[in-house]
Parts: C-alpha cells; sequence; structure tokens
C-alpha cells in the first residue's frame, strides 16, 4: 500500500470530487507510481483525450464522466473507484479516508472534498 504524506492529510489523494449543478471525480495517479494499472481500463477518461469537465483543486490525468444531478450512475462511479482501488490492494474502506480540508494557506481554508489512502498507526 501506497504510504506517501499529503500535507492536511494522512496519506496520498486518490480521488478528488467537484460536485455542485455537476459532479465529477478527479484519479490522481501522481503519488502513485507508474506500476499502475492502466487507469482507463476501469473507465476512467485520460486528460489527454478530453480535459476535465469542472474546476478542481489539483491537475489530474484522469476523470469520470461529468454527471448532471438527474444523470449520476452511483453504480457505475462506485464500481470504477471500487475497482481502481482493489487493484492499488486496498483491501477495505477502513484503509481509506474521506477529507474535506486539505490544509490552512495564511487565514484562508483551502476546502475540498477527496478520498485518500490512509495511514494506518
Amino acid at each position: 500500500m501506497i504510504r506517501t504524506p499529503v500535507p492536511g492529510t494522512r496519506g496520498p489523494i486518490v480521488f478528488h470530487l467537484a460536485c455542485g449543478e455537476r459532479l465529477e471525480i478527479v484519479y490522481d495517479t501522481e503519488e502513485l507510481g507508474e506500476c499502475i494499472t492502466d487507469p482507463c481500463s476501469f473507465g476512467w477518461i485520460s486528460h489527454t483525450t478530453r480535459p476535465a469537465a469542472l474546476e478542481h483543486w489539483l491537475e489530474s490525468p484522469y476523470h469520470s464522466v461529468d454527471f448532471g444531478a438527474d444523470e449520476v450512475d452511483g453504480r457505475a462511479l462506485a464500481k470504477m473507484m471500487v475497482n481502481t482501488l482493489r487493484d492499488l490492494g486496498v483491501g477495505s474502506p477502513k484503509d481509506l479516508s474521506l477529507t474535506d480540508r486539505a490544509q490552512q494557506v495564511g487565514d484562508c481554508d483551502i476546502e475540498y472534498y477527496s478520498l485518500t489512502l490512509q495511514e494506518n498507526p
């Protein structure tokens, strides 16, 4: 399992969720190394094929389809994420952490929603 700390979290960020009128999830492979399965095989869209539709606080090489409120295919998104995590060796949801605040910069809180690989104590 990957155990590289990210400021404000206990492990590397894997998925960033952008939601509002539309929902899109990006998959950040930067901290995971080069020996990962091709994300497109799990349904992720390469940024070089089609850029992400929504603004994310981090640039990521892969993203999901963007969905409107009545268009979201939760089952397909969950399957894509679960298959990706299983391929990374995540054996349990206990190995993950849902974060909603990254860090503080000056007087500003940087707010985002993401799923990280949690470093177990």
